[in-house]
């Protein structure tokens, strides 16, 4: 044991309690809260082992990267005006890649609530039209008829449409939406918003997460 531990009467039990604090302590860092700290600390711990040479510590499960934000994302979405959602879908095209963005007045969209340009290549690039739909609650879904009307404004100098909504579709929607001989409808539901939100990283940041190296500390026992 290490000497100043000795001089300082820690020893079996005494560790555990200290290994213990430092355990609770950093799931507090993780999680800014003092409940349930097991569940979120990354390192099992053995409380009946009073000798810290046993191995005690083992990594848990990796859980995705894609997960624990989801509820919070879902419910900021949920939290948007019609008008707001109509502008964060805007704010979606432009991140993917959709050249000249606009968003036409919320009162007077005519069924279209913005436009922008599919760039194809250095020469040649296609207009865009899409229409942002927030529904209260997750049981509505879009029906085929509302497609049709989409389609129906988008005229035919559009050469594609997109759709978003905060819940999804039906099946009719679906298939109306590719119908051949017709202008094609992407259909965008809360699912697919998630994962954009995910890759282009958009509302979302990344942050820095310290663990624990034991294998560190390892020869601090000795």
């Amino acid at each position: 044991m290490n000497p100043l531990l000795k001089e300082a009467h820690l020893d079996g039990p005494d560790l555990d309690a200290i290994y213990r604090r430092v355990a609770e302590m950093t799931a507090l860092s993780r999680t800014g809260t003092e409940t349930d700290h097991a569940a979120e600390f990354p390192l099992e711990y053995d409380a009946s082992a009073n000798d810290l040479d046993d191995e005690v510590i083992a990594p848990s499960p990796q859980t995705s990267p894609y997960s624990d934000h989801r509820p919070a994302l879902i419910a900021l979405i949920g939290s948007m005006t019609p008008a707001g959602f109509e502008e964060f879908c805007s704010e979606l095209l432009s991140r993917v890649g959709v050249e000249d963005v606009e968003t036409t007045r919320y009162s007077k969209d005519g069924g279209i609530d913005g436009t922008g340009r599919l760039r194809i290549n250095e020469f040649v690039s296609q207009p865009i039209a899409f229409q942002a739909k927030k529904f209260d609650g997750s049981g509505r879904k879009v029906s085929s008829e509302e497609i049709q009307r989409f389609r129906g404004a988008i005229g035919g100098h559009i050469a594609k449409g997109i759709f978003f909504t905060t819940t999804t579709f039906s099946e009719d929607a679906k298939r109306e939406a590719r119908a051949l001989g017709k202008v094609e409808i992407e259909l965008v539901d809360l699912d697919r918003i998630l994962e954009i939100c995910e890759t282009y990283e958009i509302g979302l940041t990344e942050q820095k997460i310290l663990v624990t190296e034991p294998s560190f500390f390892e020869r601090f026992r000795k």
